[in-house]
């Protein structure tokens, strides 16, 4: 399903499958040009749910992508928080970045979407002003996800996890001297 198409990008989920516990899919994304600006993941970075480890991009710069459940409840790749959510409510979606790569004209996510949506209007929702992207909707009118997911097969029972938040990685010691202190001072400063 191609969810919006300009002369310059291109946003489309390729495939889904239903689990159990929830969907997976793909989104793919294809860019005739390269973007611009100072962006070290590439275009990756602009698509990803989590911001670059130094700093965060602007809204209008990264694709905002979403979904809406037939009952009303949303998810969008939009997240500051990590894994495990704190508090949360396992009936509230939650879209997770699952994996993916490309290059800079072309990346390929895979989301996982949890709990499986309820039957019904499934809607994907994404924007992209910096590539001339407005806000599109595309319902997908008889998603039958909760259904198919009836259709999995159970490997075994599940099990709780008792999830421990991880604290986040210490920043990594630049040098301070030689080539490479000399090439990684403009790190240390912009850090005061």
């Amino acid at each position: 399903m191609v969810l919006a198409h300009t002369p310059d990008a291109a946003v489309a989920v390729t495939h889904m499958t239903a689990f159990t516990t929830g969907v997976a899919f793909n989104l793919a994304v294809r860019l005739r040009v390269a973007p611009d600006g100072p962006h070290r993941g590439g275009l990756y970075e602009l698509i990803s749910p989590h911001g670059p480890p130094r700093g965060n991009i602007e809204l209008d710069r990264r694709l905002l992508f979403g979904v809406e459940y037939a009952d009303g409840r949303t998810a969008t790749n939009i997240s500051t928080n990590g894994w495990p959510p704190k508090h949360h409510d396992d009936r509230e979606p939650t879209l997770m970045l699952n994996g993916g790569g490309g290059g800079e004209l072309s990346v390929d996510n895979t989301f996982w979407l949890f709990p499986v949506p309820p039957d019904g209007p499934f809607t994907f929702i994404c924007s992209w002003p910096a590539f001339g992207i407005d806000e599109t909707r595309h319902v997908i009118e008889h998603a039958d996800l909760t259904t198919a997911s009836t259709r999995s097969t159970t490997l075994w029972a599940r099990q709780p996890i008792n999830h421990q938040p991880l604290p986040p990685p210490p920043e990594p010691a630049l040098p301070t001297t030689g080539w490479f202190g000399r090439a990684t001072r403009h790190l240390r400063d912009s850090e005061h």
